[in-house]
C-alpha cells in the first residue's frame, strides 16, 4: 500500500487509458497548473480479479490544485478508520471503490483537502440497502456525487438538489443501453458509470445528471486496446477522461469511460 500527496496535474495530451502498473499509486510529483482539474490514478481492476497486474487509468476531477491522499488497498475496518481520520482533518472523500481479493473485499479511495457542502458516505451495501439509502438521502436534501457497485455498493452524497439526477443500478447491458439512450434523449448525461459482473454477465450502475452544455461521450464494454485507442482519439479532440470503471468478463478486462471536452 502506498500513499500519495498532491498528485500531479497533467495535460489532456497525456490522457492515457488503461495502464498496468505495480500495486500502489504513483509516487508524488510536483504539481503544475493546467486548469481547474486534478489528475489522479484510478484503480479499475484489482490484480486479484485480473490474475496479474492491476489495471488503472488516469482520471481528471474538477478541482483546484489542492492536497490529496490516495490509498490503494484497505480492508473494511481500515477504510472506515482512515475515512474518519481524514474527515476530521478537513479532507473530503472523492472516490471509493471495492474489489474482491484473496483476502476478502478491499477498498481503494482518495480524499481531497477542501471545503464544501455537508457530505455523507456509505459502503458495503447490498443493492436493496443502496436503493433505500438513495431515496432517504434524496428526501433529506442530498445529491449523489459518487457511486461504485463492484464488490458491494458504495456511494457519496453531498448537500444539494437531487432532482437534477437520475440514478440507475443493477442493469444488464441491454437495459443499461436502453436507459442511456432514453436519458440522453431527455437531456441527461452520465457522470459516473460503475461496471461489474453478475452471474457471468456485465452489470451497470450509473449517475446521470442534467447536461450543462459541455460536450461529452460515453463508451462501454471496451477491451484494453479499445480503451487506449478511444483515449488517444478523444484527447486529440480536446476531451479528457472524467470517469472510468472496469470488470473481468470471460477472463478478459472490459472497461467503461466518460470523457468531457475541456
Amino acid at each position: 500500500m502506498s500513499i500519495s500527496r498532491r498528485l500531479m496535474l497533467g495535460s489532456a495530451a497525456s490522457l492515457a487509458a488503461v495502464a498496468r502498473v505495480p500495486s500502489g499509486f504513483a509516487a508524488p510529483r510536483p504539481a503544475r497548473a493546467l486548469s481547474s482539474a486534478q489528475r489522479f490514478l484510478e484503480l479499475l481492476i484489482h490484480h486479484d480479479e485480473a490474475g496479474r497486474e492491476p489495471h488503472r487509468a488516469m482520471l481528471y476531477i474538477p478541482a483546484s490544485d489542492s492536497e490529496w491522499f490516495a490509498i490503494d488497498t484497505l480492508d473494511a475496518e481500515k477504510y472506515r478508520r482512515t475515512n474518519h481520520l481524514y474527515r476530521r482533518q478537513g479532507y473530503r472523500l472523492r472516490r471509493v471503490s471495492s474489489f474482491h481479493t484473496r483476502e476478502g473485499v478491499r477498498y481503494a479511495a482518495c480524499w481531497q483537502l477542501a471545503s464544501g457542502p455537508e457530505w455523507h458516505t456509505r459502503h458495503a451495501m447490498t443493492r436493496e440497502a443502496f436503493e433505500g439509502h438513495r431515496a432517504d438521502y434524496a428526501r433529506r436534501g442530498f445529491r449523489m456525487s459518487h457511486l461504485d457497485a463492484r464488490a458491494h455498493y458504495a456511494a457519496i452524497w453531498e448537500r444539494g438538489d437531487a432532482s437534477t439526477q437520475q440514478i440507475v443500478s443493477g442493469l444488464s447491458l441491454r437495459d443499461y443501453e436502453a436507459k442511456l439512450a432514453e436519458l440522453t434523449a431527455a437531456d441527461y448525461r452520465p457522470i459516473r458509470v460503475s461496471t461489474t459482473t453478475a452471474v457471468g454477465q456485465p452489470q451497470f450502475a450509473a449517475i446521470f445528471e442534467k447536461t450543462d452544455g459541455r460536450a461529452w461521450t460515453e463508451r462501454h464494454e471496451m477491451s484494453v486496446g479499445d480503451f487506449k485507442k478511444a483515449g488517444k482519439q478523444l484527447a486529440a479532440q480536446g476531451y479528457r477522461l472524467a470517469d472510468a470503471s472496469g470488470h473481468m468478463q470471460d477472463g478478459k478486462p472490459k472497461f467503461a469511460g466518460v470523457w468531457e471536452r475541456t
